[in-house]
């Protein structure tokens, strides 16, 4: 099957950028990539699942885990990483 844009293709790179993402599967033609993250152009379902594998051998750097409990101040009843 042929890979197709979505609605808010533009918003939803941009989000998986901030969220660290680093190379994301489109579609051709896609349009705007935001800058720091890699688009790999895909026609079909075969070629996304080509890439996908191609992209999963290449050697990576251990990426920064963010723990979302750490941007929260602690307080009266709320649990902190010393009771997890």
């Amino acid at each position: 099957g042929d890979l197709r844009r979505v609605t808010g293709m533009d918003r939803r790179l941009a989000e998986a950028a901030r969220l660290g993402f680093t190379t994301a599967l489109v579609p051709i033609g896609c349009g705007t990539v935001p800058k720091g993250l890699r688009a790999l152009e895909c026609a079909t379902i075969g070629d996304a699942l080509r890439a996908m594998l191609a992209v999963a051998e290449l050697p990576t750097e251990p990426a920064v885990r963010r723990n979302r409990r750490d941007s929260y101040d602690s307080g009266p009843g709320t649990m902190d990483n010393e009771h997890l």
